[in-house]
């Protein structure tokens, strides 16, 4: 096993249950909602100030990032001590060509901004909240997915068609199920897809992790912190990976030997740590047949 590598410093010197698991929830997608949201430059300028998706589902809005109707164990995503956060600037390159700002419509027409990561042409996960939101009515109505994105700066772009997830998010909301994806309109082609598979413990405590995105702290540019692991349960990452509300979605990743692959879905906050949904052989099942 060779010395797991970091790409943000190389690249950026500048800085429910289990049973649940087996079905899945398709989601009713009307593309007409596209133009209505997304028709011109100026109304996707909107979700430069937009709130982070994680509100939709857990909090208040008037309250800003602070925690709001949640159990006191799950918070939003946060910094541990200094914020060692590092910008990518080379958000074209692979394996950051294929992590995505998502600009997110709820069914109640607010506007929200998350992270996914192309695991092929076609297929975005991402976390189950950016999706499905349950307080503000289910299914978002739209989401435009930007891979490579930095700032104003477009690479690619395309719309969603089509939403999944699993009946432990939409039916139960189990932070551990909190995992989705986006079936795009139309293929991103060029930039790149992540890898993923299922790790056991050893190797997870072995190995430093990744989680770059777009936090909502941020004018729409990717950042990124890497750290071993705090703490592994059987269905959730726990980590003190520097991250903020909007990184929800973000692939948990490791780098070995050139090879690039995730091990979960980032998507919570929380006392002991930062969260992340582990890709277990349930979970990995899921994804490669959404990828179908």
């Amino acid at each position: 096993m060779h010395a797991s590598e970091c790409l943000l410093e190389s690249l950026c010197p500048e800085a429910a249950s289990t049973e649940a698991l087996s079905g899945e929830v398709l989601a009713p997608f009307d593309d007409s909602h596209h133009s209505e949201h997304f028709a011109s430059a100026e109304s996707r300028d909107q979700f430069d100030t937009a709130p982070n998706a994680w509100f939709a589902e857990n909090g208040d809005m008037a309250m800003g990032y602070q925690l709001a109707n949640l159990s006191e164990e799950l918070s939003v995503e946060r910094i541990f001590g200094s914020d060692d956060r590092v910008q990518v600037h080379h958000t074209t390159v692979h394996p950051f060509s294929c992590l995505c700002a998502l600009d997110i419509v709820a069914p109640n027409n607010q506007k929200f901004v998350g992270t996914g990561w192309l695991i092929n042409s076609q297929t975005v996960v991402t976390a189950g909240h950016c999706v499905y939101m349950r307080r503000l009515g289910g299914w978002a109505k739209a989401i435009d997915v930007y891979p490579g994105r930095n700032g104003r700066q477009i690479f690619r772009r395309a719309s969603a068609k089509q939403l999944m997830s699993v009946r432990g998010w939409i039916e139960e909301g189990e932070p551990a199920m909190d995992y989705a994806v986006i079936k795009l309109s139309e293929p991103i082609d060029g930039v790149g897809a992540m890898g993923f598979g299922v790790m056991n413990d050893e190797s997870l405590r072995e190995f430093r992790f990744h989680v770059v995105g777009y936090p909502g702290d941020k004018p729409r540019t990717m950042w990124g912190h890497v750290r071993r692991l705090k703490d592994v349960t059987e269905d959730q990452l726990i980590y003190e990976i520097d991250t903020f509300g909007g990184n929800s979605g973000g692939s948990l990743f490791a780098v070995d030997d050139g090879k690039v692959w995730a091990v979960g879905i980032h998507n919570y906050g929380d006392i002991a740590g930062n969260l992340a949904t582990r890709i277990t052989e349930s979970v990995y099942d899921n994804l490669i047949r959404w990828m179908e």
